[in-house]
């Protein structure tokens, strides 16, 4: 592995990035996933095909790779994207999905062990058997909260310029245009690969999964 790594490195010193992407497909089955997630994406953002690289960081975010690391490279290839401000949460709901989406899934598990043995603690000491139901339900909501956001929506990112009709078909009125590199909140799903747009409030409507890429871990939620 530690070599694989250090052809990686050699790949970005030397700015051979399609030798990189082909280099990296070649032992994809050798990495961890999220090694070659963050990487492919990292690559494909110095070729400057910004939408392809961030699905790949949003795969690798959702894979819990090095917070810190993923997160710059997030935040420099939105901005080039300028998905920002169309992307910006506008409902509580859109909060919520968005704030779920900034912890890793470790974070939620760490949470829910911690409080249970909190819970524990508190009915060995007091035998309050009410106060240590009270903090097991606590621990629960996050971990309900996220599984039920997760079997209500599916995210996708768009890697290019998208229509989105009124309808499920596009004999549909065209209302708007999904933008290339934004990423996507959908929910109700029809035949022939046709997605209701949820959020960002401003492109909701209908949407054919045509030019848009369902993100690993929304792909079979239904």
């Amino acid at each position: 592995m530690n070599q694989q790594l250090k052809k990686i490195e050699a790949f970005y010193t030397s700015k051979d990035y399609d030798g990189g992407v082909e280099f990296l497909n070649s032992i994809k089955s050798s990495l961890d996933d999220s090694v070659y997630h963050y990487n492919l994406g990292t690559f494909l953002a110095k070729k400057n095909e910004l939408s392809k690289a961030r699905f790949h960081f949003e795969i690798a975010k959702d894979l819990n790779f090095n917070k810190s690391m993923l997160d710059n490279n997030l935040k420099v290839v939105k901005e080039g994207l300028q998905v920002n401000i169309i992307e910006k949460p506008e409902s509580f709901t859109e909060n919520l999905i968005h704030g779920i989406d900034m912890f890793p899934k470790d974070y939620f598990l760490s949470f829910f062990l911690i409080v249970l043995l909190i819970s524990s603690l508190v009915f060995k000491k007091y035998k309050s058997l009410s106060v240590s139901v009270i903090l097991m339900l606590l621990a629960l909501t996050p971990l309900a909260t996220k599984n039920f956001i997760k079997n209500k929506y599916k995210q996708a990112i768009v890697v290019e310029n998208s229509p989105v009709f009124d309808g499920p078909s596009d004999i549909f009125e065209q209302i708007t245009e999904a933008p290339n590199g934004v990423k996507i909140i959908l929910s109700e799903e029809r035949e022939n690969n046709w997605f209701f747009i949820d959020y960002p409030e401003p492109l909701r409507g209908w949407i054919k999964l045509k030019h848009a890429k369902l993100l690993k871990g929304f792909q079979n939620v239904h």
